[in-house]
């Protein structure tokens, strides 16, 4: 598949994925980690702090979280993409640069949302 062609299948197949998919969950695991979701402890941090320093397990849970949420939206979408990234070895390609990009903005837009609720917490 060319990369023209995926994103000619993306356009036409991608069903959005919106912040109040993923919120319930995000919540959640924030609660049960009584905050400690950094590499490092620390009070005051911006937006981009928030999402920079997030523990391992804390970006692997909301970037797990992210992916469920893509995939019941976009089962086909979401397996065409990983089957092409098999058939690359294990590789991104920019035949899926569109799908990369668009989870890529998913997910700190939507760490974006929770650190703005995190704030007002």
């Amino acid at each position: 598949m060319t990369q023209q062609e995926f994103e000619s299948f993306f356009t036409k197949t991608y069903v959005e994925v919106t912040y109040l998919d993923v919120k319930i969950q995000f919540e959640e695991f924030y609660n049960t980690q009584d905050g400690k979701l950094f590499h490092d402890d620390y009070l005051n941090f911006s937006k981009t702090d928030f999402i920079e320093n997030l523990s391992d397990d804390a970006k692997f849970q909301f970037q797990d979280i992210l992916l469920e949420a893509f995939y019941d939206k976009n089962p086909q979408l979401y397996e065409q993409a990983f089957a092409i990234f098999e058939s690359n070895g294990g590789k991104k390609t920019e035949v899926t640069k569109l799908f990369d990009d668009t989870y890529k903005i998913l997910y700190e837009s939507f760490l974006g949302e929770l650190f703005l609720t995190y704030k007002c917490m």
